[in-house]
């Protein structure tokens, strides 16, 4: 999978898009984000003619899943899609962007819930950056949403270690330390056979083949070398980008972004190819929209 990403990706930054070609994609995937969500509503409502596809059932409570397999990895995917409504005018876009922020809801993913916040607010300071009063109260109205997410026991992991998450990144470091530098190969995850019971499980532990940290998953593999240069790269794209109020088209692409990088610390979305496949067409638009 990552081979044909990585070969995805340089067939990206090597071909000549330009803007209609990147607003052609936007709609392909506001189309994409609207069906899968609307899949997974049928799912909440017991229809689901695909039921036995998913291999997380026999453990998993909540079936808001489409054909992306698990609700958590189809609220990252849709929070990674839903800024892409943001740039198109008209009724058709308005209600696919709150069908899908719905569907980010759905999920009961907190991290997707977070990265879907915490990118609005980006994009809703930039576009009122010049306006102190919508400012202020785009600033609140987040403070409200966070506060929601906190005190809520259906979205707030915090308190059960998120979920696991707490335990197995302190086991994966104790393995780190090992070669922290130049890390230990890609894949090398799953031989750590790492277990740990959480509340989905109910008896018996289950092992995580991914990190749920994709920051701490590239330390494993390529070590904090490799994590630099990951970061000069980005970093690079981000001082180089547009801040211009007329390229709302490269904002949209810096929000998904963004978001992707938000998701990054709490779930994994470069290890699975839809989401990584939207990381990849967001950080392409950050370099290449002008």
């Amino acid at each position: 999978v990552h081979v044909i990403l990585a070969i995805f990706l340089v067939l990206i930054i090597t071909s000549s898009f330009d803007n209609l070609d990147y607003a052609l994609i936007a709609k392909t995937i506001c189309f994409s984000a609207v069906i899968t969500t609307l899949y997974g509503i049928l799912q909440v409502t017991g229809f689901d003619p695909l039921g036995k596809l998913p291999v997380y059932a026999n453990f998993e409570h909540n079936h808001f899943s489409a054909l992306i397999d698990h609700p958590t990895t189809l609220g990252t995917y849709l929070s990674l899609c839903y800024p892409f409504f943001l740039f198109f005018e008209g009724k058709k876009y308005k209600i696919g962007l709150l069908i899908v922020i719905l569907g980010i809801f759905l999920s009961k993913s907190s991290m997707a819930i977070t990265a879907f916040i915490f990118s609005f607010l980006f994009y809703l300071i930039f576009i009122n950056r010049n306006k102190k009063f919508n400012l202020s109260f785009t600033l609140f109205i987040s403070f409200l949403c966070m506060n929601f997410i906190y005190f809520n026991p259906e979205f707030n992991k915090l308190s059960g270690g998120l979920s696991g998450r707490l335990e197995i990144w302190k086991m994966a470091i104790a393995h780190i330390k090992d070669n922290p530098v130049w890390g230990q190969g890609l894949g090398i995850i799953p031989s750590w056979n790492l277990h740990v019971f959480t509340e989905h499980t109910q008896i018996v532990s289950v092992q995580w083949i991914y990190l749920h940290n994709d920051y701490l998953e590239l330390i494993a593999e390529i070590g904090l070398i490799g994590l630099f240069l990951t970061f000069l790269v980005i970093s690079n794209s981000l001082k180089n980008f547009h801040y211009r109020s007329d390229n709302k088209l490269g904002i949209i692409y810096l929000v998904s972004f963004i978001s992707f990088l938000i998701n990054m610390f709490g779930t994994f979305p470069m290890e699975l190819a839809p989401n990584a496949l939207l990381g990849l067409i967001a950080f392409c638009g950050v370099e290449k929209i002008s």
